[in-house]
């Protein structure tokens, strides 16, 4: 596959190729303008809408830039040409009038996908391409004047990732520890009914709780639980859960109690300053322990 890049000095885009198997959930579909000829692709037991571009009848789309844009694009084969070969076409890419990038593509029938009607359809060629920020018109148009190409553009790169998650220390509660498991140790904060955990943060923001039940001879190997969150001291939610002895874990600061497994629970703090208190419910145990975990981004952001 060959890409011919045009630059304009006014406006640097990075364009480049991504895999077919790249996560498509991680984007968001953007609609062209007026009411453009659908092409309607079924793939395996599900239908995917395109719109057709040709030279004459470009695809104009009113985009805000600042974030990547996937385009795909499938030929459609004319009349006389043979589904069995590999068709080359390219696709013109402009950005408030001004040419950018030409794409040069090639695609083959797809087995795993028909259009409505039963005809065949290239294969699907994804690029992605990063604008500036701003509010911009993006017209895609095939560049060959006889030929149809079915486009969609979607916002986002389709890479799902996976979110990351730092230690948050709380304001109050009855004890810090360390935990061993394995040979990681990790600091918790012991909390109970009468001495709960409190933090005090700036929203929105999801939290996520990992709890350890304290368990210990007279307690038996598994025990239910409750996690009672409140905000600005109204009830947000009562959590139950189910804790079991570890095996694998101990506190070397008290050897009397073997921490739970852990147990996680997520909860959406609003926005503003806002006080969380984590309590111990709805269980005999004397106490357990916690750790606060909060994204990454919420700490780089000043939250």
């Amino acid at each position: 596959m060959r890409t011919r890049l045009a630059r304009t000095p006014a406006i640097a885009v990075l364009l480049f190729c991504l895999a077919a198997s790249a996560a498509e959930g991680a984007s968001s579909r953007i609609r062209p303008a007026g009411d453009p000829p659908q092409a309607r692709v079924r793939i395996g037991g599900k239908w995917s809408l395109y719109h057709m571009a040709t030279r004459n009848n470009p695809l104009e789309f009113k985009i805000h830039g600042g974030s990547p844009f996937r385009v795909i694009s499938r030929c459609l084969f004319e009349g006389g040409e043979d589904p069995e070969g590999t068709v080359l076409y390219g696709i013109r890419l402009e950005i408030d009038g001004v040419e950018l990038h030409i794409l040069d593509e090639e695609g083959s029938v797809d087995s795993g996908a028909r259009l409505e009607g039963g005809g065949p359809v290239g294969t699907a060629e994804k690029r992605i391409v990063r604008i500036p920020p701003g509010t911009h018109t993006l017209r895609v148009a095939p560049v060959d004047p006889v030929r149809r190409v079915a486009i969609r553009l979607l916002q986002g790169d389709g890479v799902v990732r996976k979110m990351a998650w730092v230690s948050y220390a709380p304001e109050t509660y009855e004890q810090a520890i360390r935990l061993h498991t394995g040979d990681t140790e990790t600091v918790y904060y012991r909390f109970s009914k009468e001495v709960p955990v409190t933090l005090f943060l700036n929203g929105p923001v999801r939290l996520k709780v990992r709890t350890r039940l304290d368990f210990g001879v007279e307690r038996g190997y598994s025990q239910r639980y409750a996690i009672k969150v409140s905000i600005d001291g109204e009830l947000l939610k009562s959590f139950p859960l189910k804790g079991r002895a570890s095996h694998t874990s101990v506190y070397p600061g008290l050897p009397e109690i073997t921490p739970g497994t852990g147990r996680d629970v997520e909860f959406v703090v609003p926005g503003g300053r806002h006080s969380v208190t984590i309590a111990l419910d709805c269980t005999t145990g004397d106490a357990a322990s916690l750790r606060i975990l909060i994204p990454r981004r919420a700490v780089t952001n000043g939250e």
